[in-house]
């Protein structure tokens, strides 16, 4: 049975083997390793034996239990794991020459396959044999990488067409020596790299190294070299083997995604990215100090702090994209930290799709809009209230006045519109100065907030004026009864912050709808004359039974 045929039926065994069927794959596996004609072990990365078959058993004279006590050090001595061809000498049965050909079995496991040959004489005597070109090839074709090997003492390389492939040298005309290849090293990386090399040569030691290369063609390329040490009989070192790996391209991908994950990480606007099933993949600085939480608080799945409510997060992310329409979704959110903490945030949500369309990706792009939703509320509380006493001030009382109106007019209710003047206020800060004018404004607007109904609107409408809505105020005798128990409660005596004692009284005029007018303007006007009308003439309450000079149409 060739090479081809032992990965085909290994690749049978990985798909054969599923984690409902771990006990039948694991014997299929075994019965498997028993029945090949060569020498195979399967060893985990931190070289401990796993399975071995008969076969190996009979080669490395230990038997299968024993084996499986041992690890590859025990047998060979350091190796580092690598998919590749080995030439290595056992620590026991007289040191015993093996040809190890390492390929992996199973990435999710870490586990690799070895199969052993052991070398003989003729082999061992010509380096040239040994690590012909037919070995460097079936090498780098079952690795997927290119592979070499240098003999120190004639200076020869040998190299797989895939290393004249990748270097872009044409074998025909590119005699291999370690000297041309040195030439190709980058100008930066050469002193390095020769330096890593006659070290290795005066501590035999396996080694790595990254550096660059130039092609003929003017292309830079980072290669990833392994380096494996081979020995004579006698231990002396005389031959170097080793694989190179192009690694230009996941160079090329690290960096730009070092690059992006700066770039999350710097963010000034958290970042939230989870997977098709809403288990939280990432989140950057920003989104841990927008919530307070730590990251790994914040990894855990099955949460949401996202929601449309400033009081309580959704139950979780799913439910919320419910109601997220679209791959990409703009619009506000609540984020909701630790301690019950709740900040307003601008959300960029964006589906990321694969190529049969399924969700492979959520991201959430939070912007912290708080102290902007803030500073919107002070605008709203300067445009549409009195700084002084909080009411509403003229533009948000015309604005309940016309949808009162309207709801009254719908509904065929009456409505109150009252104005309120402040007797003697001018004297109050003449004598005793701004600051008691402004408590006693405070003072009235307290009082009559305390005696209108939740669905009334009292408003400063200007110096000492006030004016209070009142929509569905029933019989007009009992609005007027409200209204005369205000001025009587207006008149009792108030204190400055000094406590000298004022006393505040009020003219109060009121018009109704509908049957003093129907239009707001004339209602304002009528209600407005009213309370000049009180004021000039001392009353207390200027309704629609007392006469006025003049009439509004």
């Amino acid at each position: 049975m060739n090479s081809a045929l032992l990965w085909v039926t290994v690749a049978l065994i990985v798909l054969a083997s599923g984690a409902g069927h771990f006990y039948y794959a694991r014997l299929r596996r075994l019965q498997m390793l028993q029945r090949w004609p060569e020498a195979l072990l399967l060893v985990n990365k931190q070289g401990r034996i796993l399975l071995s078959n008969a076969q190996a058993s009979y080669l490395l004279a230990l038997s299968q239990s024993q084996l499986q006590q041992q690890n590859l050090e025990q047998l060979v001595g350091p190796q580092s794991l690598q998919t590749g061809a080995w030439l290595v000498r056992l620590q026991h049965a007289q040191g015993a020459p093996l040809h190890v050909q390492c390929s992996l079995w199973s990435q999710r496991q870490q586990s690799y396959l070895l199969r052993l040959r052991p070398l003989n004489e003729a082999e061992l005597a010509v380096p040239e044999l040994r690590l012909s070109h037919d070995l460097l090839q079936r090498s780098a074709l079952d690795a997927g990488i290119a592979a070499w090997s240098w003999d120190p003492h004639s200076n020869a390389l040998h190299w797989s067409d895939q290393v004249f492939a990748l270097l872009g040298l044409d074998p025909a005309s590119f005699t291999p020596t370690y000297e041309h290849y040195l030439a190709l090293v980058h100008s930066d990386d050469r002193q390095r790299y020769h330096a890593a090399a006659q070290a290795a040569l005066h501590d035999p030691q396996p080694y790595s190294i990254e550096y660059r290369i130039m092609r003929p063609d003017g292309q830079q390329l980072t290669l990833l070299e392994h380096n494996q040490m081979q020995f004579d009989a006698q231990g002396t070192l005389h031959n170097v083997w080793g694989t190179i790996t192009d690694i230009t391209a996941r160079q090329l991908l690290e960096t730009r995604l070092n690059l992006s994950s700066l770039a999350i990480d710097a963010c000034t606007q958290g970042v939230l990215i989870c997977d098709h099933d809403y288990r939280p993949q990432l989140v950057n600085p920003a989104f841990c100090r927008m919530t307070g939480f730590p990251k790994d608080a914040l990894l855990e799945p099955g949460w949401s702090m996202l929601s449309h409510s400033r009081e309580s997060p959704e139950d979780s992310l799913a439910s919320l994209e419910e109601s997220l329409e679209g791959d990409r979704w703009y619009g506000e959110l609540w984020l909701h930290g630790i301690k019950g903490r709740s900040r307003s945030v601008l959300v960029s949500r964006t589906l990321v799709r694969d190529e049969q369309s399924k969700i492979t990706q959520r991201i959430y792009i939070c912007t912290d809009i708080t102290q902007l939703k803030l500073q919107q509320e002070q605008l709203q509380l300067l445009a549409y209230r009195d700084p002084l006493t909080g009411l509403p001030n003229r533009l948000l009382f015309d604005d309940r006045l016309l949808q009162s109106l309207q709801y009254c007019q719908r509904q065929e209710k009456p409505l109150a519109l009252a104005f309120i003047d402040l007797n003697g206020f001018k004297a109050i800060n003449d004598q005793l100065g701004h600051n008691a004018g402004d408590k006693a404004l405070c003072d009235v607007a307290q009082t009559l907030q305390a005696l209108v109904r939740e669905s009334d609107t009292v408003a400063r409408w200007g110096g000492d004026e006030f004016a209070i809505l009142m929509p569905a105020c029933g019989e007009p005798s009992a609005t007027l009864e409200r209204l005369e128990a205000m001025a009587h409660s207006l008149r009792q005596q108030h204190q400055d912050g000094d406590g000298n004692p004022l006393i505040i009284s009020a003219s109060i005029g009121v018009a109704f709808f509908p049957a003093d007018a129907t239009r707001m303007e004339s209602l304002l006007e009528l209600a407005d004359q009213r309370m000049y009308q009180a004021k000039r003439s001392g009353q207390m309450l200027v309704t629609s039974d007392t006469p006025l000079p003049e009439q509004p149409a």
